[in-house]
Order: structure tokens, then C-alpha cells, then sequence
């Protein structure tokens, strides 16, 4: 066993086998392959989504102008929400720290 003490908290480290390294790289590669392939099913259901936010508002008979202003009024709404939340986390975390 290894010990190692930082300040008053003492954490004690098993002392590693090459078969538990073995076991915990395998473990690792699998979460990884397993976070790799959600991750994949949910860019596909995301831009999939995306890829229609043109073509409803058309095919219920929006025009171009009007799909185009809605469209840009939308992603000006996001970033400028996405700004705003910064600003605010911004300002939270140094009141945290004081």
C-alpha cells in the first residue's frame, strides 16, 4: 500500500497489479467507444432536427423573407442569450470566491 497525507486527510492507494492496469485500461477504452457511440446518435437526432427548421415553416406556407427573418431573429436570440448567461455565471462565480 501507498499512503500519501496532504494536510489532515490521508488517502491510501492500492498498490497496482499489472493485471489491474490491464483491467482499468479496458474499462476506460470501453467508456470512451460507449460515450463515442451516444454521442454519435445524438449529433444525428440534433442535425436531423436541424435540417428541417427551413422546410416546415415552408411547407405551411411561410415564404422565404419570412423563414429567413425568423431563422436570423432566432440564432441573434441564442447568442445573445449565450453572452447574457457568461456574463451571469461570470459575475456569480467571482461573488462565490470573495
Amino acid at each position: 500500500m501507498i499512503s500519501k497525507a496532504t494536510s489532515d486527510i490521508t488517502l491510501t492507494l492500492p498498490a497496482m497489479t499489472k493485471n489491474s492496469r490491464t483491467h482499468l485500461a479496458k474499462s476506460a477504452v470501453k467508456f470512451v467507444l460507449i460515450i463515442g457511440i451516444e454521442n454519435l446518435f445524438a449529433d444525428m437526432a440534433y442535425e436531423g432536427g436541424r435540417s428541417i427548421t427551413g422546410s416546415f415553416p415552408g411547407s405551411l406556407g411561410a415564404s422565404a423573407t419570412i423563414i429567413g427573418f425568423v431563422a436570423g431573429l432566432g440564432e441573434l436570440l441564442g447568442y445573445t442569450l449565450r453572452s447574457v448567461s457568461v456574463f451571469w455565471g461570470e459575475a456569480g462565480s467571482r461573488n462565490a470566491f470573495k
